[in-house]
C-alpha cells in the first residue's frame, strides 16, 4: 500500500485517508446514511443501521504479526526466528495473559 501511494505521488495523503477509512468513521457513516433514508426507504435503513450494530460486537483478539526469520542456524538445523519477532511474540503472549484473550 505504501509503494502504492508513493507511486502516485499521493504520500501526503496518507494520514488523511487513513482517518476516513478507518474505525469509527464508516460506522459513523453508515448510520448517518440510514438516519437519512428513515423516511423513504425504511426497510433499507433499519438494515444499515442494524449492520453498524453487527460489526460493533466484540470479536478480540490478540494477533501477534511476524518480524522476520533468521538465516539458517547450523545448531539448530533451521532458520531462527529474528529478535525483532521474538519479542514482538513475547509482548503479545504477556498481553493475552494480561487482558485473558485469545491470541493468535
Amino acid at each position: 500500500m505504501n509503494e502504492l501511494f508513493l507511486s502516485l505521488g499521493i504520500e501526503g495523503w496518507k494520514p488523511l485517508a487513513s482517518t476516513l477509512l478507518l474505525p469509527p468513521v464508516p460506522m459513523l457513516l453508515l448510520v448517518l446514511v440510514g438516519a437519512r433514508l428513515m423516511f423513504r426507504r425504511r426497510l433499507l435503513a433499519w438494515l444499515l443501521i442494524l449492520l453498524n450494530e453487527l460489526k460493533r460486537a466484540p470479536k478480540t483478539a490478540i494477533v501477534v504479526l511476524g518480524g522476520g526469520r533468521g538465516a539458517y542456524a547450523p545448531k539448530y538445523g533451521m532458520s531462527t526466528l529474528h529478535p525483532r519477532t521474538v519479542d514482538r511474540l513475547r509482548h503479545g503472549l504477556w498481553l493475552a495473559r494480561e487482558t485473558n484473550l485469545p491470541w493468535w
